[in-house]
């Protein structure tokens, strides 16, 4: 996607932008794994997967990735913006219906 992107970005001689829906949650994650040698291997061994605390764990990731990226292509050799559309967690039980709400 980001060749192609790139790509846009020199024909149309404009900035296009990636966005990318992230998670308040990624604060949840406990993320242990990344004491170990080999974080991956670790999240793929069935035996220590904790699959409970995946959802937040892969909000984590995703921003650290996208952080990463950005730092190591600025915007002026990527030609390409990235940003983050941050859902803010909620007790709220989906799917939420407002007739299911008390309003006397």
């Amino acid at each position: 996607m980001l060749p192609k992107m790139q790509e846009t970005a020199r024909t149309l001689n404009i900035t296009p932008t990636i966005t990318i829906v992230s998670s308040q949650v990624q604060f949840l994650a406990p993320f242990p794994e990344r004491k170990e040698a080999a974080i991956f291997d670790t999240l793929n061994d069935p035996a220590k997967a904790r699959m409970g605390e995946r959802y937040d764990l892969s909000k984590l990731l995703e921003v650290m990735v996208c952080r990463e990226i950005t730092r190591e292509h600025p915007i002026d050799q990527m030609k390409v913006t990235i940003n983050f559309v941050s859902v803010r967690y909620s007790a709220i039980p989906w799917p939420y219906s407002s007739a299911s709400q008390n309003t006397s």
